[in-house]
């Protein structure tokens, strides 16, 4: 489902899921200070958002988690003016009644009897940028079985995600979906405040891949979407992001 900042839909943004609550605050922040018309935001996994404007949609500025979904949009025509945003991290949480700590976490992924929960890979960068971490501990661990082939893609499935509604990855945790989740950093808090109980720890530099949200505007982006991307990436955008835990450029 779209979800709607104020009643003037001139202007559209497609935003990967991870940043949506941080991106209504921003909107609706923007529109006070601005006083110019509100804008539409549809969030969902950024591959998939990708996909959408490859069928022809065309949304006024497109955030996405990694820099590939943009940059290809960029070379393709279809966008314009590449920007970084903001950064974030890797964690590993474990399901409730299991433990892992920055001294067990390379043994818990490597563990044969645990099964490893991700996000979609392509439709959702939060899977690649997962996998990229299990392919590169099959190679500097050769002798041991293959990580991935625990892997079950938890969440990030292709489809729209409502600003404000809890986080499918809490639903796949407290279930038992797998004993491990990759999650971003940023979801941890939402996923303590319903199991507040569990531990995680940050994916280490070495094993970890640099995750970079990155914004285009559309070809024929509305001025106001132009504004507010100035306005994002100046203090009053960046003091949202950082609030919301995403790291500043």
């Amino acid at each position: 489902m779209d979800v709607t900042t104020g009643t003037d839909r001139s202007w559209l943004v497609f935003a990967a899921g991870s940043i949506m609550e941080a991106m209504v605050r921003a909107m609706a922040a923007f529109r006070a200070a601005d006083g110019g018309e509100a804008g539409r935001l549809v969030g969902g996994p950024a591959g998939w958002l990708h996909g959408r404007i490859l069928s022809a949609e065309r949304p006024d500025l497109y955030l996405s988690a990694s820099p590939a979904g943009p940059t290809d949009l960029v070379d393709r025509g279809l966008c314009r003016d590449l920007r970084h945003v903001c950064g974030n991290r890797l964690v590993v949480i474990a399901r409730p009644g299991l433990e892992i700590s920055e001294a067990t976490l390379v043994d818990r992924l490597l563990d044969p009897g645990l099964t490893i929960g991700t996000s979609t890979p392509l439709t959702d960068p939060a899977g690649d940028y997962a996998l990229a971490v299990l392919s590169l501990l099959f190679e500097r661990f050769p002798g041991r079985r293959d990580p991935r082939l625990r892997r079950r893609e938890v969440v990030g499935q292709p489809g729209a995600r409502e600003a404000g509604r809890q986080s499918p990855l809490v639903a796949a945790i407290a279930t038992g979906q797998a004993d491990l989740f990759f999650s971003y950093a940023t979801t941890l808090p939402a996923v303590r405040r319903v199991l507040p109980r569990v531990t995680s720890v940050e994916v280490p530099t070495a094993l970890a891949p640099e995750i970079r949200y990155t914004m285009a505007l559309g070809m024929q982006a509305a001025p106001a979407a132009e504004r507010f991307a100035d306005w994002f990436l100046g203090p009053a955008g960046g003091l949202i992001l950082e609030e919301a835990g995403f790291l500043l450029p």
